[in-house]
């Protein structure tokens, strides 16, 4: 049977949770996960690890938490990593969804007790009580699909929220295309600077949820090869659209097109030459944009 893209990452991000979980004696590699996303996506030191995580009994749904009390912003995570490569086909299903939601009502909330056994959640709690808190922040992190069909739930929850409080809630959606970006990012082993001179470029197609902006522009065929010409070596080491073995080209168009949670790549996947990208700063007065960590 062919491997896909995804279990590919899987195999491959096992083998650093695996090494995580045995340094660190965690009891299940959803821990072992949490410490690996904790270290790569938001770079906090080890010690800073081990206080952010409360998983465990009682932790109704929270994972870890994270207090920023200079920036006033709260940081909640639940996540989620298969026990076996069938699963990352899987989605975060409703249950989980609502646990998550009331462990972070109660986590914040002076009007609800917490009878829970988390030693870790009861210490935050009270901590949140003298701390002020104006921005929070619920991060759904999991290698499957997500939240797809129970997304309206969170953003209802979320708006109604909001609308009690007054405060500012963001919802971050990070599945297994997100921790494929992050483990791509990790494993770079380069990072391109290009400077393409334009006749014409302006913003174009965005993807909020996903934190996705893009340009469109037109490129002068030889002054492109000309931009690239000292990395062109090494400029195709990474590609938007990762090869799958044993499917057609023509397979995977459909199936991004088709798809409840890729159809929204499909500009990106399927339009023409396209440069990704760490930051895009552009120039109009110059007719020139500069892209950092290209490829």
């Amino acid at each position: 049977m062919a491997v896909t893209k995804y279990e590919s990452y899987y195999a491959k991000i096992c083998e650093n949770i695996k090494g995580i979980r045995e340094y660190n004696e965690y009891n299940t590699d959803s821990l072992a996960f949490a410490h690996w996303y904790l270290k790569n996506y938001h770079k906090l030191q080890e010690q800073d690890i081990a206080e952010a995580l409360i998983d465990g009994a009682g932790d109704l749904g929270i994972d870890s938490v994270i207090i920023d009390e200079e920036n006033q912003v709260l940081t909640v995570m639940q996540y989620k990593f298969p026990a076996k490569k069938e699963n990352i086909k899987n989605e975060i299903d409703q249950g989980e969804v609502l646990k998550t939601w009331n462990g972070f009502m109660t986590l914040i909330s002076n009007e609800r007790c917490y009878e829970g056994s988390n030693v870790k959640f009861a210490e935050f709690k009270s901590r949140l009580e003298n701390s002020i808190i104006t921005h929070f922040r619920i991060c759904f992190v999991s290698y499957n699909r997500g939240i797809v069909a129970n997304r309206s739930i969170v953003e209802s929850n979320a708006e109604a929220f909001r609308q009690d409080t007054g405060s500012e809630l963001e919802i971050v959606y990070h599945d297994r295309d997100a921790i494929v970006n992050i483990y791509e990012k990790l494993n770079r082993k380069n990072s391109i600077s290009v400077s393409l001179k334009y006749k014409q470029m302006q913003p174009a197609y965005n993807v909020q949820t996903r934190k996705i902006d893009s340009y469109v522009g037109f490129v002068n065929g030889k002054e492109l090869v000309q931009g690239i010409s000292n990395n062109i070596a090494t400029i195709f080491d990474e590609n938007i659209r990762l090869y799958e073995y044993g499917s057609s080209v023509n397979n995977g168009i459909n199936r991004t097109a088709t798809s409840t949670d890729q159809a929204d790549m499909f500009y990106f996947y399927n339009n023409g030459i396209v440069f990704i990208c760490d930051q895009a700063q552009n120039s109009p007065a110059s007719n020139e944009i500069f892209l950092t960590g290209a490829s």
